[in-house]
């Protein structure tokens, strides 16, 4: 049997404060030979370029708290392939924009304080599954853009309020798409702009268990 475990946005450190009992509890009952991280590991809501809360973080101890989490996941977790996320690289965006080039910056694992074991990619291909973040897709219509621009099964976070398998046939080949949710914790400052959205985040993770997609909730 091959499983592998998909642990979608955490947005460290807004993550839900159970989400990793929560996702250590999956990976003992299911046991994955294979876990990938969908990116969007930590928000960095101290360089967005949206208004931000007065009683947010500053850049420092955002950071400083987004690495003392982070230990806790790579205790639990020491080999993770990552898909890099649109928050996992506002930092280099804020940096462009400020004229810095990229090549005097800490690349992001070193600044996180992660090891090597932790491996990033745009993208992986896994037993012929592509596993990415999600970008640039939007919307309830999401799952089946995805599988009209590449005619392959595929597994994504970043949209945040999708959950569950989307399952498409064109006559010729059955393929699906697993949405996999969120883990974050949707009452910090970080998501006040959830507060009217009509969907609200949807946590749990996604597992392919011998080619089978599968979607955990959070109970």
């Amino acid at each position: 049997m091959s499983t592998i475990l998909a642990i979608p946005d955490l947005h460290i450190p807004f993550e839900h404060p159970d989400a990793l009992e929560f996702v250590c509890g999956i990976r003992d009952a299911y046991k994955p030979d294979i876990i990938v991280n969908l990116g969007d590991e930590v928000d960095q809501y101290a360089f967005s370029l949206y208004d931000k809360s007065p009683d947010s973080l500053g850049v420092v101890d955002e950071l400083d708290e987004a690495v003392e989490s982070l230990a806790y996941w790579v205790e639990e977790f020491p080999k993770v392939k990552v898909c890099y996320g649109n928050h996992s690289l506002r930092y280099l965006k804020k940096a462009l924009r400020a004229g810095i080039p990229e090549r005097l910056l800490k690349g992001l694992r070193e600044f996180l304080d992660l090891p090597k074991s932790w491996e990033y990619a745009p993208e992986w291909i896994i037993q012929g599954i592509r596993f990415f973040h999600g970008e640039p897709f939007s919307g309830p219509q999401a799952p089946n853009q995805m599988l009209a621009t590449r005619r392959q099964n595929q597994v994504h976070g970043h949209l945040h309020g999708l959950a569950g398998v989307t399952y498409e046939n064109n006559g010729q080949e059955t393929l699906w798409v697993l949405s996999c949710g969120c883990l974050i914790d949707e009452k910090t400052y970080a998501f006040h702009y959830t507060a009217k959205a009509r969907k609200k985040p949807v946590l749990g993770v996604g597992l392919v268990v011998d080619g089978v997609p599968i979607f955990e909730p959070m109970r």
